[in-house]
């Protein structure tokens, strides 16, 4: 029960029992209500700045739990836009091993391997651009090569349906024979050209006497020095 007095109040608690000759007795307990009020009054009063402090509280970690996502998603938007365009200077920094730690980690990889491949494939376009340009030097100069044998041919033939110099005939056949010669190398040299651009030519090193060479290509153009009235000059070591 409840008891009032002086503005205090008090609870009141009766319970009976028995004693040991049977007869009923009450026991009587009594006791103030006054700290609680207290305390209830307590809190009352500082219910506001309770909940003040607590909504800040929370304003404050969700604000740092936000920045702390929030930075890496943005580093990695950032980060992902370069790479879009091709701008792989970037790196994520790893700074957890959560998730999004991991994810920064897989970007990262994925941007230094995709850096790599452009790369090889860069290389890959100018090395085939390279190959192109050579290719095309090399037929511009075997077509103006085979006109040279082509032309002494035709001044072979010339000289002998007119008849002159008939006496050297033999001389001539075997100008023509060489020349034949000549134009057979120019198209081995394309079929090898052809063999290096589809990757099935084996290049063979050799050791050769440069003087030959040189004698040859004079022989060969002996009779065009003579048409055009030319002196060639050499001086070279003969090897054995």
């Amino acid at each position: 029960m409840d008891y009032e007095e002086n503005n205090i109040k008090y609870k009141i608690f009766i319970s009976p029992m028995k004693d040991t000759t049977g007869e009923t007795i009450y026991i009587f307990a009594m006791t103030s209500l006054q700290p609680v009020d207290e305390a209830v009054q307590m809190i009352q009063d500082y219910y506001a700045y309770v909940i003040l402090f607590v909504l800040l509280l929370i304003v404050l970690v969700s604000f740092y739990y936000s920045k702390k996502i929030a930075k890496p998603l943005l580093q990695i938007n950032e980060t992902t836009n370069k790479m879009a365009n091709l701008d792989f200077s970037e790196t994520i920094p790893v700074t957890s091993k959560d998730e999004i730690g991991t994810l920064s980690d897989n970007i990262n990889t994925l941007s230094n391997t995709l850096h790599s491949y452009i790369n090889q494939l860069q290389q890959d376009i100018e090395k085939e651009k390279q190959l192109e340009t050579t290719r095309k030097e090399f037929i511009s100069g075997v077509s103006h090569e085979l006109k040279t044998p082509l032309s002494i041919m035709k001044s072979c033939i010339s000289i002998l349906e007119d008849g002159v110099a008939s006496h050297k005939r033999d001389y001539y056949f075997k100008a023509m024979a060489k020349e034949v010669d000549k134009m057979d190398m120019l198209i081995v040299d394309m079929l090898d050209l052809a063999k290096f651009e589809s990757g099935t030519f084996k290049m063979e090193m050799d050791v050769f006497y440069i003087d030959q060479v040189i004698e040859y290509i004079c022989e060969q153009l002996a009779l065009e020095i003579t048409n055009k009235q030319l002196h060639v000059h050499k001086q070279l070591s003969h090897t054995k």
